[in-house]
C-alpha cells in the first residue's frame, strides 16, 4: 500500500491494521481510530488492499462506502478490487457483490470452526477460553482441566453447606464475609450471589464430567451470547479429576430439582415464635426464611447486609422443640405441684453465634 500511495502522490498520515480481529466487526481498535481521524478531518483518502480489509459485513461495508465516506468527503480505494469512489468504473459497480461474497466467506469459516469445536466437545475436549471456577487448563494439554486446590476447597465447601441444608443465599453471604474471591473478577464489591452458587451446584463438571455447550453466540457477527436449555448441554463423563463425589453432586441436584419458591404465601404465614426471637450478639430481631422444605431463623441485620453480624442460622423446628422442652421443665416446682405451661408466656428468645438459645418467660396475665 505504501508503494501505491507513493506512486499516486498520496501523503501517508497513518498505517492502521487490526491483526487478530474479525472483519465482521467494525468495533476494531484501529478502525475506530480511523473514524476518529476522519471526524477530525485529518484524513480524506482511505486505501486498503481489497474490500475485505475494510470489513466482511456486507451491510456495514455498504454503509461506509455509500454513505459515511461520501458524507465526510473521504475517497475510498480498494486496490486489488479496482474500487475507487472518486474515479468510478466497473470495480465500483461490483463492490456490493464483492461485499456479499466477503460476508459469505466469513459465514463459511464460522460454520467450519463451529463444527470443529462441536466435535471437540463431543470428544470431551475443553474448548473454552477460560476454565470454570475450581479448575485451570493443564500446562501439558490446553483441552484438559486440572483442579486449582484453593478454589476446589471453596467448591467443596459450597456443596457441603448446601447438602446439609443451608440456602444458596446463606452460602453466598458466608463466602462474602470470609472475603473469598469470586469467580468473576468483575463482580461488584467482590460479593458472591445465588446465581454463581447455583451455577456451581448445577454443573456436572465438578463431578469429573465435562459439561459444555451451555451458551452460544447469537451468530457469527455478534459477540453476545444466549443461554441454551439444559437439554442441549454436552456432557462427557470421566474426562478429568473430580472435585466433589458423584453422590454429593446428585444430592445437590436432587435438592435443586425439588426447590420451590412461594414467598408470596410464605411471607403471610404466622410463625409460632414471630416477634420474640432476637440475635444475642447485635440485638436485632431474627428473620424467618425458607430453603427447600425447611424454615430457618437468621439474624435480620445480617440478612439485610446492614452490619457485620453473622447469620446465626438455625432451624425453626429445632428452636420450637427446645422451647417446648423448657416449658415442660418449668411445669414442675420443688413440691412437685404441676404448673400449666400455658400459664407461662415467652418474653424473649435470644440466639448467639454459637447457636446457644436463651429463653426468658413471664407469667401470662389471666
Amino acid at each position: 500500500m505504501l508503494a501505491y500511495a507513493k506512486k499516486h502522490n498520496f501523503t501517508v498520515v497513518a498505517i492502521l491494521a487490526d491483526d487478530g480481529y474479525s472483519g465482521t466487526s467494525f468495533h476494531r481498535p484501529d478502525f475506530l481510530k480511523l473514524l476518529a481521524m476522519i471526524e477530525r478531518k485529518e484524513v480524506n483518502v482511505v486505501i486498503t488492499k481489497d474490500l475485505s480489509r475494510l470489513g466482511r459485513d456486507y451491510i456495514q461495508t455498504g454503509y461506509y462506502i455509500e454513505q459515511y465516506f461520501p458524507l465526510h468527503r473521504v475517497r475510498y480505494i480498494a486496490v486489488n478490487d479496482g474500487i475507487d469512489t472518486e474515479a468510478g468504473g466497473v470495480g465500483n459497480d461490483l463492490s456490493p457483490f464483492r461485499a456479499v461474497f466477503n460476508d459469505m466467506y466469513a459465514r463459511d469459516i464460522s460454520l467450519k470452526v463451529r463444527t470443529a469445536l462441536q466435535t471437540k466437545k463431543l470428544n470431551g475436549r475443553f474448548i473454552g477460553s477460560k476454565a470454570p471456577y475450581g479448575y485451570k487448563k493443564s500446562a501439558f494439554d490446553k483441552n484438559k482441566l486440572v483442579p486449582v486446590e484453593s478454589q476446589a476447597l471453596i467448591v467443596q465447601e459450597i456443596y457441603r453447606r448446601y447438602n446439609r441444608g443451608e440456602s444458596m443465599n446463606m452460602i453466598a453471604q458466608a463466602l462474602t464475609e470470609k472475603g473469598v474471591e469470586t469467580p468473576s473478577l468483575s463482580s461488584k464489591n467482590n460479593k458472591w450471589n445465588t446465581t454463581t452458587i447455583r451455577r456451581i451446584l448445577s454443573s456436572p463438571t465438578y463431578a469429573g464430567h465435562l459439561t459444555q455447550n451451555k451458551s452460544r453466540k447469537i451468530n457469527y457477527k455478534l459477540n453476545q451470547k444466549i443461554t441454551l436449555p439444559k437439554e442441549t448441554w454436552i456432557t462427557v463423563e470421566g474426562t478429568h479429576e473430580a472435585i466433589i463425589s458423584q453422590r454429593e453432586f446428585e444430592t445437590a441436584a436432587k435438592r435443586l430439582g425439588n426447590r420451590h419458591y412461594n414467598n408470596r404465601n410464605r411471607g403471610k404465614e404466622n410463625h409460632l415464635l414471630s416477634g420474640v426471637v432476637y440475635c444475642a450478639d447485635c440485638g436485632s430481631k431474627m428473620s424467618f426464611m425458607y430453603s427447600g422444605n425447611h424454615c430457618y431463623i437468621v439474624c435480620s441485620k445480617w440478612r439485610k447486609g446492614q452490619g457485620r453480624c453473622t447469620s446465626h442460622c438455625i432451624r425453626e423446628e429445632f428452636v420450637e422443640k427446645y422451647v417446648m422442652k423448657k416449658l415442660n421443665q418449668i411445669c414442675y416446682i420443688e413440691n412437685s405441684s404441676i404448673i400449666n405451661p400455658y400459664f407461662h408466656e415467652i418474653k424473649q428468645i435470644c440466639i448467639d453465634k454459637n447457636k446457644e438459645i436463651f429463653i426468658s418467660f413471664k407469667p401470662k396475665k389471666m
